[in-house]
């Protein structure tokens, strides 16, 4: 487990960032810690996409987490790695369930097009169908879809300040639970993505199980955040393990 304190505290809003950064970091070329980079006058990475500008957030808890292990283990633990586990322990710090992180990954040393980027990345506005649509290219089932959802219940507000969140979920705020699943079974989901689970009588029905049997959701989440974590991962020879996660080596 990775050290409580300033690293990973107690706090939904830590969870929040800490996961929808793990998702966008899986989402784009892989799980290689592309999204972490910083641009230069040379390199235009990820981070400031449009998909992905004022939204993901987390890096300074990473970078954080990477100093302290540099200095326990140097260029032994790779900064992709460390956005896994650091997901892993928000979760559960919230509340929520615990499971086993694979590990072993390398950093990349390239980014995606940013441009890319936006069109990979799943919208909370568009239809349904569509975010449906992009997670099967991903070779993810629509399970995975609705585990991964519920990681979305605390948002940026977008027409505020870099640091206001808006919560979608305002009635379980603080911790990680089923009540997303809930909100959608009383047609209180927010966000049109959201709400369009119920009009498919699939993941209706999945919703219901959700919302009754928040065991089965909360083994599922975890089942969900490794398959997510495994996609594009680069491994022996491949990619490096950086010193600092916003810079190649």
């Amino acid at each position: 487990m990775l050290p409580n304190g300033p690293l990973v505290s107690y706090n939904y809003r830590n969870f929040m960032t800490i996961s929808q950064l793990s998702s966008s970091l899986s989402w784009h070329a892989g799980c290689d810690g592309s999204l972490l980079l910083d641009d230069t006058d040379t390199f235009k990475g990820e981070k400031n996409s449009l998909a992905n500008k004022n939204s993901v957030r987390g890096f300074e808890t990473i970078d954080n987490i990477k100093s302290y292990v540099e200095k326990a283990c140097p260029s032994t633990v790779s900064c992709t790695d460390i956005v896994t586990l650091a997901a892993r322990e928000a979760v559960f710090l919230s509340g929520g369930p615990y499971w086993a992180v694979p590990l072993g990954r390398r950093d990349g040393t390239t980014a995606s097009d940013p441009n890319g980027a936006l069109a990979q990345l799943p919208s909370p506005i568009e239809p349904f169908e569509n975010i449906t649509s992009k997670f099967t290219s991903k070779g993810l089932q629509v399970l995975t879809l609705l585990d991964l959802l519920n990681a979305s219940s605390v948002c940026p507000n977008r027409h505020d300040s870099d640091t206001t969140l808006v919560l979608l979920d305002p009635a379980s705020s603080t911790r990680f639970d089923n009540n997303f699943y809930r909100n959608l079974l009383n047609n209180t989901g927010l966000l049109q993505s959201d709400q369009g689970l119920m009009e498919d009588n699939t993941t209706a029905a999945l919703v219901m199980n959700y919302n009754k049997y928040p065991y089965w959701f909360a083994r599922n989440f975890g089942a969900s955040m490794v398959k997510m974590g495994n996609l594009g991962v680069l491994a022996g020879q491949n990619g490096e393990i950086r010193k600092n996660c916003r810079a190649v080596n």
